[in-house]
């Protein structure tokens, strides 16, 4: 069972339980799970989820939805040395469209920049850690699994270029090294859109969390850097 999967099996199984204790519908009670980014959260906690009971799955989601506040922790990696986002030096052409991403997995945020290290040249890269702590006035697109929708976004951003959405931030699985063969062989024609959800099943799927507008940086406050050689 990949990352994703497991954790998508406690979060059912932790919005069931909730949505009967309150006696709410499941989309009322998804709706308060989102609020409060509780599979994000679970996500980034899923060595630690998967070791305990069941029960203590639940008693850890209580506590999310208890918390007065919705912060969440992201990293981003990275060779270079910076005080300040500039989305103007963001590359093109990403999943997302062109901004600054991150994840809410520190291991992968530090694979990001071992990677870029490497294709560099460089020895050095750094894990930054921010705080992101989102409004309601943010406009924020979340894709909760590799689907069409998800698919066909990608697609665009990657093809054309720039920016093809309205958004402030987006939120979804990564295209990785893993993913990307599948992604490639549908962006030329080879894989048609239900062939390559499918194959896509099959894969460790990561997060990424891309901010894309000035407003959407603002909720990001930086939170420490390290050092990796």
């Amino acid at each position: 069972m990949s990352l994703q999967n497991d954790i998508e099996t406690l979060y059912v199984a932790g919005l069931e339980k909730y949505a009967a204790e309150q006696h709410i519908r499941l989309e009322q009670a998804n709706r308060i799970f989102v609020d409060h980014f509780v599979y994000e959260n679970m996500l980034s906690q899923h060595e630690y989820l998967h070791q305990i009971p069941i029960e203590e799955v639940y008693e850890y989601i209580l506590e999310l939805l208890n918390r007065k506040m919705t912060d969440l922790s992201l990293y981003h990696g990275s060779i270079s040395v910076f005080e300040t986002i500039d989305l103007n030096k963001s590359k093109d052409r990403r999943d997302f469209g062109k901004g600054f991403y991150t994840t809410v997995l520190e291991s992968q945020a530090i694979q990001w920049g071992r990677k870029l290290a490497q294709r560099n040249h460089v020895k050095k890269h750094y894990l930054y850690q921010f705080l992101f702590t989102p409004t309601p006035e943010l406009k924020i697109k979340r894709f909760d699994c590799m689907n069409l929708e998800w698919l066909e976004f990608i697609k665009n951003n990657r093809i054309q270029g720039g920016i093809h959405h309205d958004y402030d931030i987006v939120i979804g699985p990564v295209a990785d090294d893993d993913t990307l063969p599948t992604l490639l062989l549908y962006l030329d024609g080879t894989l048609n859109a239900n062939a390559a959800i499918e194959m896509l099943k099959y894969n460790q799927v990561n997060n990424q969390i891309s901010f894309h507008t000035q407003k959407g940086l603002e909720a990001l406050q930086p939170n420490g850097r390290q050092i990796y050689e």
